[in-house]
């Protein structure tokens, strides 16, 4: 539905332009977040060594308006050594308990599509098994992936495994 982006010179943003989002309630003054589509990230902070990314989203400041009573959100990602996949943190904000990534909010990296499709070709020129080519899936639990990214990382390799093309919804 939504995805993030994020690019050099520490910028990044909040997608909402995929038309799934119609299901989500309007921001408080009656727009739907699809109609304002990339949403900013504002103080970001990015620690390389721990793959740690920090930033907020100010509804109230960028758009003079709250989204569920909520005015600011304040991000704290942490990706997997790969970024493949985020492996822990928050989004936080002052009129709810925290959302926590890997649990309640689960995100892989687009980007990981075609390096599976690489792997699976691999695998059937070197007349490898599928179970090789599915080895990937253990890397990711070793690397700590909760059950939930599990699940939506195991549904893009199998989908992979079986010849599906754009199997992620870019949403760029």
């Amino acid at each position: 539905l939504a995805s993030y982006h994020f690019m050099e010179n520490e910028q990044a943003y909040i997608s909402y332009e995929s038309n799934q989002t119609s299901v989500w309630p309007n921001l408080d003054n009656g727009t739907h977040v699809s109609e304002i589509g990339r949403v900013p990230f504002r103080d970001i902070q990015w620690d390389a060594v721990t793959r740690t990314f920090r930033g907020s989203i100010d509804w109230e400041h960028e758009f003079n308006t709250a989204w569920q009573n909520e005015k600011k959100w304040r991000y704290t990602i942490v990706f997997d050594e790969t970024y493949s996949f985020v492996h822990s943190g928050l989004v936080e904000s002052d009129t709810r308990p925290p959302h926590v990534f890997a649990r309640d909010l689960v995100y892989i990296n687009a980007a990981i599509e075609c390096p599976l499709h690489k792997r699976r070709r691999e695998a059937e020129a070197n007349a490898r098994s599928t179970g090789q080519y599915l080895d990937v899936l253990r890397e990711w639990e070793r690397a700590g992936a909760s059950r939930s990214t599990m699940r939506m990382l195991g549904d893009v390799a199998m989908s992979v495994l079986n010849g599906d093309l754009n199997i992620i919804d870019y949403n760029l």
